[in-house]
């Protein structure tokens, strides 16, 4: 039973060490970094472990996260576009991503809109859709045609009385 709980642990680190923000930083002829990619006769490696690189529609994009984090950050390519950071979304011929980890995105009728905490904190934000409006943020509610969400971790809000109330604290 110790060895095959053992084997799981193991094999769940090796998972979570696959991934490149616990990679090295490599070389590609003259150039060094982490995450190196080659597209198009062209190389480049993001500065920092949890950085990301896309080679698409001609470029080759690397972008690094403003904040260390220990958060893998992602390139995307979408109609013709790149976006890269956390979260990212491509909607309705748009591309757009949160620049933190805490970050969120959404799309819908015709938009795309990322939100990122103004503050530092641990906790994710999330992004809500309803009837025609995207609202991001902690403690979201929706109702009678509007979306709410609370800027601050700590807040809330809620659907009463046929309006949508936020506290912050």
């Amino acid at each position: 039973m110790k060895s095959k709980l053992l084997a799981s642990l193991l094999g769940f680190g090796m998972l979570m060490c696959a991934g490149n923000a616990f990679a090295g930083p490599e070389c590609i002829g003259d150039v060094c970094g982490y995450n190196c990619m080659q597209y198009n006769g062209y190389t480049k490696c993001s500065r920092t472990p949890q950085g990301a690189c896309l080679g698409y529609n001609g470029y080759l994009v690397c972008w690094d996260p403003e904040v260390r984090t220990w958060e893998q950050a992602e390139c995307k390519g979408y109609n013709g576009d790149i976006a890269c950071g956390y979260d990212c979304v491509g909607y309705n011929g748009q591309v757009a991503c949160a620049q933190t980890p805490q970050g969120a995105c959404a799309g819908y009728n015709g938009n795309v809109v990322c939100w990122d905490p103004p503050v530092r904190t641990h906790k994710k934000a999330e992004c809500v859709t309803y009837n025609g409006h995207i609202a991001c943020g902690f403690g979201c509610a929706y109702g009678n045609g509007r979306a709410k969400c609370s800027e601050s971790p700590d807040g809330f809000c809620r659907y009463d009385n046929g309006t949508v109330k936020c506290w912050e604290p």
